[in-house]
């Protein structure tokens, strides 16, 4: 995973760590954190860097509080449509991180 640390949006102005939403199985929102980035995948995990997974950029967006708790009343309710609608919200990470343009 040391391959994104010499990416070129990976540099000392970069805005990582940072929390995000990530869209897991089944549209599950996850809050995590994102360590760094190249321009296809977001590297994540709840804490501990070692453990840290890579998923799709597509799959990543800025943290939002109402929209996580919304979100996850969705999912657990099994609001197909709700849930649908509500990804369409999510600021994708790339917004936040100018370099990922």
């Amino acid at each position: 995973m040391d391959t994104y640390k010499s990416s070129p949006i990976h540099s000392p102005e970069s805005p990582f760590p940072v929390t995000v939403i990530v869209r897991g199985y089944g549209n599950e929102p996850v809050r995590l954190i994102a360590y760094s980035a190249d321009r296809t995948h977001v590297v994540v995990g709840g804490g501990d860097r070692a453990k840290a997974i890579g998923f799709r950029i597509a799959d990543v967006f800025e943290f939002e509080e109402e929209l996580f708790a919304d979100l996850g009343s969705a999912y657990s309710a099994g609001d197909g449509g709700a849930l649908k609608a509500l990804w369409g919200r999510a600021r994708p990470l790339a917004r936040k991180t100018t370099s990922l343009q």
